[in-house]
């Protein structure tokens, strides 16, 4: 038997497929279209999806379960053929309604069963119970559905293998072709097929490793974040009433607008009541036209009436109408004439043919009557037979019945005896069998079940359905809610996660920004020596001077350098150098002020002479120097540029406030996610195995009975059915007939002679009755024929006497019409009934207007009607809502205080900006306290109390506002605590922290090598060693001789032999080098960790370790090449791949990635294991040559090739066969739905 093939494959209400089927038993199948048109999807929705269930994402970045619509179901199935032997394989999803959640089911379909033939249904219920005789088996879970598909048509000794050989098909399905323009990008492409290391160090054990640094990150964390904890309580206290002020100005806002919203809502209410008095004014004088208009109607129609009935009396009507009757009729005579005369005409034709008819007849009836008579004259020999026939009419079927009736009474006298022996035993068994017992196990382990997983499901807080009868659906679908709601969980935890890393990384900005606000000088206001010590804020200046002449102040002292001067001779040598002034400075003594002053310029007398006040001496009543070593200087004023500044740090504390109330919003629901996740582990979901076991163990048992029930019915009816038969066959033998088998014979013999003389009676006396029956009828077909003639001869004369009559009817009436139409009398009284007609469309047409506008007005009325009460209710439900609100405000004591707001409180900028200014003065230390782990600030408080049930959107607003009214509240972890209860705890903690070594990068090493990942990585350069080698030997065995050839080898890149190769390369793993390597590795990788855990999550940190130890990077694919068989060998370099074709680019790839799949190949131990090869729009470009020699290798190695393209066209290796082409064809309808069609072409091998 050959192995799985591609036989058919389709879809059914998936994507923009309606209900499509693919034929598709060619090796090579290829899918046409535009742009836009569907290939890539269609072809990624079933290879390799079919196999692993996995949904993968397409270049639109849209999962492939994106195409199913919201609230049906889609199929997708695909049908192998080995030899006979027919295998389908069935994908199903079911989108929720919402269109967020689709689930997956996995089915493998009985031997024999075709994809088509399935009761498809866009209702996933429907389906479910519809398919069920047509499936083997359905998996729920993408493992276990892999599991199946590896057994069923492959044989690979692990999952992990199956997982290898679907990343190489995914490798080889879209290569960077023509984006490879250089050695590195080759090298990256052909590293595609080695294994990643996740194949070997598994993410568990990765995950566990990173859990154990990032452990030791928060230890020294916390004792660090306990330090600054302790100097940051501090200003707590004054917060409440500033923060308060907006909100309680938008509650005056709101407040205020619902009054007016009640005063516009009575208007309202009144104004309809008063439109409704006016309409039924309207009404009132509508009716009454009506009714005076239609007297008027009334009386003209009976004037007109009147006038009728005295024309109709002169029957000028009738006359006209008469006259084209008779006239009508008279061509009908005429032509009812000509008729006539052809039927006479033809009847004595027929007359004529009859006569000589007769003569024929009377002369066949002499020769039947003399052939009967000579044969009764033979029968007359065979009387005892003749006799026997006449007293049984059914005498033939008799002495059949006779001899088969006595040869079957002997056989059933033999069968009796035997039928009641087993009779008897089946009958004890069945006695024996009591079906209570199994119904009563089966009841017990589904009301168990269901108790069961209703406590599970409950227990969860995952809402089910209650359901009167549990069964095993019932069960399954429970499963399913499980599942949704571990998918559901998985993606807010992801959410969640990505918002707090993203939360994480604005707070590390703010906080970096604030902290080089909180550090850096003001504007020019200080200076630096030159080895970088800062010299402190020195101007503060005195109360009363100008804005204008401090600045001018600061300006010129600092460009002076007369405050290096300050300090001792050591430091005055930053001010010498700048100004290249240390010509005149004595070098054995230390320089002196007045050295300074000495050699400088203008500078230092311009800032003398700003500050000069009388008399031009330099007056130093506001200066106090210090000049003592090491002593900071004060020197006049303060700056009042420090204000933006303040606001500047005032923003962003606030800014800063608001990033870590949502990162704790952001940890309490991750933790509730995670918490909910664990909570529905799968493992823990409640087996059915007693059920299940219970029922097999039922229908085993109903099996045996039903099988003993039918054996007896069936040898009960044997037994009456033997009684029955020899009552009947006794009673059935014919005792006019001989009971001896020998004289029954010798009858039997003479009876055959008799019938056969018999029946050539019956039939002359038949062919003489039938003669006797054709002649009758001759004889009658004359009489009919002569009296015909006679009737048609008077029917022609008739209608001649009637035509003439009609003539002169039609003359008298047209004399009678004309003298009616010319008397005068008449003429006046039509010209009268025609104003008549006129009169009476106009009152008509005015009773029609006055009925649409009473139509207009009665309905108007109808709608006052209706929406007076709502109007009313509205009015009524605010003036309710109103007062509510209202006493709510007065209980709560806010209602002097809503009244006290002011609008600049909210409105004005500038206000709310002091107002926030001074609340962050006083709260400055809560964010720092609140990035600790359990100490805490809370003054995200707000006022609690009962809803009252409000609709009106401004009282709802009133409602929501006054619960932002904050309090401020101290906790430790959930319990609240005084201020100094606070300060206690955090002196315990620090005091309970031991000192611990500073080891922490010999600890990593040590996890890392106890979790045995150093040794998974070292098995992965071993393997990717091993395999690149049998790359290597396959590439010389494949070499061309008239075309290029590629080579490969796997070598160590020189930069990582130090480091990365020593610690997991060819080095024994106990070696000095090794383990130092290791310690050098670790000490990098802990040095990322502390400074990115903050920003990365765990999973991110794991990614990272991933790329860290990335094998892969720790070696090269050299690539050479031999132009043709003989040639010299020589090396890839980035010159010569740029003038290699796009072709012979891609062969330099693909070559090694084929060679990777026929090494998976090799492990496949199922002889059936199909070989299908994708690649998507791979080929675009590619010259033929070039793509011949590619498609040779490819259909050397696999049964089935599938490829995308605009318009492709493959070569023709001398070993290709069939190729079948779809062109996929999107089609738009109302400009959004969207459906394919397939046009389907097949391109017979043509050498």
């Amino acid at each position: 038997m050959t192995n799985y093939k591609l036989n058919r494959f389709g879809f059914y209400n998936y994507f923009n497929y309606r209900n499509q089927t693919f034929d598709a038993n060619t090796q090579s199948i290829v899918f046409n279209g535009e742009n836009g048109s569907g290939k890539t999807a269609t072809m990624l929705s079933l290879f390799p999806t079919i196999f692993l269930g996995s949904m993968r994402v397409v270049d639109n970045k849209r999962s492939l379960d994106y195409y199913i619509k919201a609230g049906e179901a889609g199929f997708a199935w695909t049908e192998f053929k080995a030899g006979k032997l027919i295998q389908t394989l069935l994908l199903a999803y079911s989108k929720s309604a919402d269109g967020f959640n689709t689930n997956h089911y996995y089915y493998i379909l009985k031997q024999g069963i075709k994809g088509d033939a399935l009761p498809y249904s866009t209702s996933w219920p429907e389906f479910r119970g519809a398919v069920k005789p047509y499936v083997e088996r359905r998996y729920e879970t993408q493992a276990d559905y892999q599991n199946a598909i590896n057994q069923l048509f492959f044989g690979f000794q692990s999952q992990s293998e199956m997982q290898e050989y679907f990343e190489h098909l995914a490798a080889f399905e879209k290569p960077p072709l023509k984006q490879t323009g250089s050695t590195a990008e080759l090298d990256s492409a052909l590293k595609t097929a080695l294994p990643n290391l996740s194949h070997y160090a598994d993410r568990a054990t990765v995950e566990n490793f990173i859990d154990n640094a990032l452990a030791i990150v928060e230890e020294k964390k916390k004792k660090a974040a306990l330090d600054k904890l302790n100097d940051a309580l501090a200003k707590t206290e004054e917060w409440e009433d500033l923060t308060n002020k907006p909100v309680l100005a938008q509650i005056q806002n709101f407040y205020g607008k619902a009054k007016t919203e009640l005063g516009e809502k009575q208007e309202s209410f009144e104004k309809l009541k008063n439109r409704l008095a006016e309409t039924e004014e309207a009404i009132v004088q509508l009716k009454s036209d009506q009714v005076s208009i239609s007297q008027d109607l009334k009386a003209k129609e009976g004037e007109r009436q009147a006038l009728q009935t005295v024309i109709d009396a002169k029957n000028l009507d009738q006359l006209a109408r008469e006259i084209n009757q008779i006239k009508d009729e008279k061509i009908n005579r005429k032509k009812d004439l000509d008729t006539a005369q052809k039927d006479q005409k033809n009847a004595e034709e027929r007359l004529v043919a009859y006569t000589e008819d007769l003569r024929k007849e009377k002369t066949a009836l002499v020769t039947i009557e003399n052939r009967l008579a000579t044969i009764k004259s033979e029968l007359a020999q065979y009387q005892v037979q003749a006799d026997f026939e006449e007293k049984h009419p059914d005498a033939k079927s008799l002495l059949t019945e006779q001899k088969r009736l006595l040869e079957e009474l002997d056989k059933l006298a033999k069968q009796n005896q035997k039928l009641i022996t087993k009779l008897d035993i089946v009958n004890q068994a069945i006695d024996a069998f009591d079906e209570a017992i199994y119904t009563d196990n089966i009841a017990s382990a589904l009301a168990e079940l269901d108790q069961e997983t209703s406590a599970w499901l409950k227990e969860r807080e995952i809402s089910f359905d209650q359901v009167v009868e549990f069964d095993l659906e019932v069960y399954e679908d429970r499963r399913h809610l499980l599942e949704n709601a571990r998918g559901q969980y998985q993606e807010a935890i992801a959410e969640t996660k990505n918002n707090i890393r993203i939360e994480k990384a604005q707070l590390k900005q703010l906080s970096s920004d604030l902290a080089k606000l909180e550090k850096q000088p003001k504007p020019e206001t200080t200076a630096e020596f030159q080895d970088g010590k800062q010299l402190y804020e020195l101007v503060d200046f005195k109360e009363g001077v100008p804005n204008d002449l401090q600045l001018q102040l600061e300006s010129d002292l600092k460009y002076s350098n007369l405050l290096y001067t300050l300090f001792d001779g050591q430091e005055i040598k930053t001010g010498l150098e700048a100004d290249n002034s240390t010509a005149n400075v004595n070098k054995e003594n230390l320089p002196t002020l007045a050295d300074y002053l000495v050699s400088q310029d203008d500078r230092v007398n311009a800032f003398l002479q700003t500050i000069a006040v009388k008399d031009g001496r330099i007056s130093y009543a506001s200066v106090k120097v210090h000049s003592e070593k090491g002593t900071a200087i004060t020197h006049i004023g303060e700056s009042n540029r420090q204000k933006e500044r303040e606001r500047q740090i005032a923003q962003l504390t606030e800014e800063i406030k608001q990033v870590k109330q949502r990162l704790e919003e952001l940890a309490d629901k991750l933790a509730s996610y995670q918490e909910l996740f664990q909570q529905a582990d799968p493992a823990t979901f409640p087996k059915s195995d007693k059920v299940t076991e219970a029922q097999i163990a039922y229908n085993n048992a109903l099996d045996e009975q039903d099988k003993r029930l039918k054996k007896q019915e069936k040898l009960e009816v044997q037994l009456a059915d033997f009684h029955q038969q020899q009552e009947r066959l006794t009673s059935e033998l014919c005792l006019d007939l001989p009971a001896d088998s020998k004289e029954f014979a010798d009858y039997r013999l003479a009876w055959d002679k008799y019938q056969d003389k018999q029946s050539q009676r019956l039939m002359q006396e038949n062919d003489l009755l039938k003669q006797k029956e054709r002649l009758t009828s001759a004889e009658s077909r004359i009489e009919q024929a002569q009296a015909e003639l006679s009737e048609k001869a008077m029917q022609v004369q008739d209608k001649q006497d009637r035509l003439t009559e009609i003539k002169a009817r039609i003359e008298t009436l047209e004399k009678q019409l004309d003298e009616i139409q010319n008397d005068p009398e008449t003429k006046k009284q039509l010209a009268r009934k025609e104003e008549l007609d006129q009169l009476l469309k106009g009152l008509d047409k005015q009773l029609t207007e006055i009925g649409f506008k009473l139509d207009q007005e009665n309905n108007h009325h109808t709608d006052y009607q209706e929406r007076l009460p709502e109007k009313q209710a509205a009015y009524e439900d605010l003036d309710h809502e109103y007062a509510a609100v209202t006493d709510l405000l007065e209980r709560l004591h806010l209602t002097e205080k809503v009244k006290d707001a002011s609008p600049n409180d909210w409105n004005n900028e500038q206000v709310k900006a002091s107002n926030q200014k001074k609340a962050n003065l006083a709260m400055t230390a809560v964010n720092s306290i609140n990035d600790e782990t359990d100490y805490r600030v809370d003054n995200s408080k707000r006022l609690e109390f009962e809803d009252i049930e409000l609709n009106d959107y401004l009282l709802v607003q009133v409602q929501n506002l006054v619960h932002e009214i904050a309090v401020v509240h101290y906790y430790y972890g959930d319990q609240e605590l005084e201020l100094s209860k606070l300060y206690d705890d955090i002196r315990q903690q620090l005091e309970s922290f031991q000192a611990s070594a500073d080891d922490e990068v010999q600890r990593l090493a040590r996890y890392l090598n106890n979790s045995t990942i150093l040794q998974k990585i070292r098995q992965a350069t071993a393997e990717a060693t091993t395999l690149t080698k049998q790359i290597s030997k396959s590439l010389k065995e494949k070499e061309q001789t008239s075309h290029i050839s590629f080579y490969t080898s796997f070598s160590e890149i020189p930069d990582y032999r130090k480091d990365y190769l020593a610690a997991f390369g060819n080095t024994s793993i106990d070696s000095l080098e090794s383990q130092n390597a290791v310690t050098l590795l670790m000490d990098r990788f802990w040095t990322y960790i502390k400074d990115n855990n903050d920003e990365m999550t765990r999973d991110e940190l794991v990614d990272h370790f991933y790329e860290e130890f990335n094998y892969k990077k720790w070696y090269r694919f050299n690539i050479s090449f031999r132009r043709h068989a003989g040639d010299a060998l020589e090396k890839m370099t980035d010159r010569k791949l740029n003038a290699f074709s796009e072709g012979q680019r891609s062969r330099a790839i693909l070559e090694p990635l084929l060679i990777v799949l026929e090494l998976d190949e090799k492990k496949m131990s199922n002889p059936l294991a199909p070989k299908i090869i994708l690649m998507d729009e791979s080929f675009s470009g590619i010259d033929d040559e070039q793509q011949e020699l590619l498609l040779k290798n490819i259909y050397d190695i696999a049964d089935n090739f599938i490829a995308t393209g605009y318009n492709a066209r493959l070569a023709v290796p001398e070993n290709s066969k069939d190729t079948t082409y779809f062109t996929l064809i999107d089609h738009t309808v109302d400009g959004k739905n969207h459906f394919i069609s397939v046009e389907q072409s097949i391109v017979r091998k043509n050498r």
